[in-house]
């Protein structure tokens, strides 16, 4: 946060440093007062309302420059209590002037409704004043909005990620809820995020644990996690997606002389998949017709005349008719 400069005969006074803040307290509807001097010994850091971790807080190279520059006169705008006397925003203008031995600093005294609220606000606070958050402190901080109830793009916007980065932090946090509710935890050990990411797209219970099941037996490998991602999706119930899964598993056998390989070549397995995801509309194929442009019909009509060629051959090999 950069501190204020004198601009001809007017230097800033912590309050007109402050309106980011005071615009943010309004935007959230929140109730606050503007206290000029706090007394610093009044003031409780408590470690349950802190969304910065430890190793933020205890930046001496950030504190030794809020020192030098508060003891040149510099001025900074006010820090933010949860009222009556609880830290939330300004630990390092706290610390910073208690090392200077100052009595008081300018406060935004805030009637922040729960401790989750606030906490939320000083990660949007820390965003706003350019001292971007960790990944670590960003996802904390998105799990107190998830359960606030805001939106991913709300969130997105307060914590200064992208709206498919606060997607991924909710589908990792799904998977975590889903897994402990389940009693899955150990399985799960062996999922790395950006697989855990993925596994979470699979929202029937049942077929998570099976899919979770066989991507722990694997150490959560990514083309695996892909494939039994893929084949429920393509399932219309959940029989069919753990039968599905289930033909996974068997493909993830391995036979024959070392070295150990896969037997079932990965053209028959996409083959399944696609016939699978096709025959999803055998009961209405309608939905499959298209009646676009005549140059897009004439290309369609081919292909289905070729895939009936292809399942003839196909059926024929089986000796079928």
């Amino acid at each position: 946060m950069a501190a204020a400069v004198e601009s001809g005969r007017h230097v800033a006074e912590p309050r007109e440093l402050g309106l980011i803040t005071e615009l943010k307290l309004r935007d959230w509807h929140l109730e606050y007062e503007y206290v000029e001097a706090v007394e610093l010994d009044e003031i409780r850091v408590a470690e349950w309302a802190q969304v910065r971790s430890e190793a933020s807080l205890s930046d001496r190279d950030t504190l030794e420059e809020f020192k030098t520059q508060m003891r040149e006169g510099a001025v900074y705008p006010p820090i933010v209590l949860m009222a009556p006397d609880v830290m939330i925003d300004g630990n390092h203008r706290y610390r910073a002037a208690r090392a200077l031995k100052w009595p008081t600093l300018p406060a935004f005294v805030v009637q922040f409704p729960t401790v989750d609220m606030a906490k939320a606000f000083a990660g949007a606070m820390n965003q706003l004043n350019g001292r971007r958050l960790t990944n670590e402190e960003a996802y904390r901080d998105a799990l107190v909005m998830f359960e606030m109830g805001l939106s991913d793009e709300a969130i997105a916007r307060e914590i200064g990620r992208s709206r498919q980065n606060v997607g991924q932090m909710r589908a990792k946090k799904e998977f975590t809820e889903r897994t402990e509710a389940l009693g899955l935890q150990k399985p799960a050990e062996q999922i790395k995020d950006a697989q855990r990411i993925k596994l979470a797209q699979i929202q029937h219970r049942p077929v998570f644990a099976k899919a979770l099941e066989i991507a722990a037996d694997v150490g959560g490998k990514p083309k695996v996690v892909a494939d039994l991602v893929r084949a429920t999706k393509q399932a219309n119930s959940d029989s069919e997606a753990i039968d599905a899964l289930e033909r996974v598993k068997t493909e993830l056998a391995a036979a024959g002389p070392p070295p150990v390989r896969i037997t079932v070549p990965s053209e028959l397995r996409l083959t399944r998949m696609q016939l699978a995801a096709l025959l999803k509309y055998e009961a209405n194929p309608t939905v499959v017709l298209d009646q676009g442009k005549p140059e897009d019909r004439t290309r369609s009509v081919d292909q289905w005349r070729r895939v009936r060629a292809m399942a003839t051959a196909v059926l024929g090999l089986y000796g079928e008719q």
